[in-house]
């Protein structure tokens, strides 16, 4: 296993496992694990291996620190829904509270694609809502970023 980049909210954390790099095709193979909190009860659900693109993972970083950047502004502020182009993960950022020098906390729903129960179905997401603080989500970044490094080195040594 390459690195493994968690998530951690109130309620709920999100581990996405990058296994494998392949910067011949510009993706990356990863599993996704969607954990909720012990206390609350026993479930998690871990993805089948799939490549996302080294691009849609750049995209993710970009997505938190957007929404960080304009909740400082207005804390009423919700983003879009962040989807990878081959559908592993929904994750939309809500209204939170954010100062100057970066404290405080969010709302952050993330939905995993579990599969589809039939030939010509729909996917289905299991997910969860919950209040994340700003610190684990900049250490989630951190650590994604990282992951994208090691692609790059990787990438410029092939």
């Amino acid at each position: 296993m390459l690195e493994t980049c968690v998530l951690k909210t109130e309620g709920y954390s999100i581990l996405l496992e990058f296994l494998q790099l392949r910067p011949s095709a510009q993706d990356m193979l990863i599993r996704s694990t969607l954990i909720l909190d012990p206390l609350l009860g026993d479930v998690s659900y871990t993805s089948t291996q799939s490549w996302i693109l080294a691009s849609d993972v750049e995209s993710l970083v970009s997505y938190f620190e957007e929404h960080m950047r304009l909740l400082k502004e207005d804390n009423n502020h919700v983003s879009h829904t962040f989807v990878d182009l081959d559908l592993h993960f929904q994750i939309q950022a809500f209204v939170g509270d954010i100062s100057a020098d970066n404290i405080g906390e969010f709302s952050l729903q993330f939905m995993l694609n579990v599969g589809r129960s039939g030939e010509g179905h729909t996917y289905t997401y299991l997910g969860c809502e919950s209040v994340v603080a700003v610190q684990d989500v900049t250490a989630f970044i951190d650590s994604i970023r990282a992951v994208l490094a090691k692609y790059q080195d990787f990438q410029s040594e092939g």
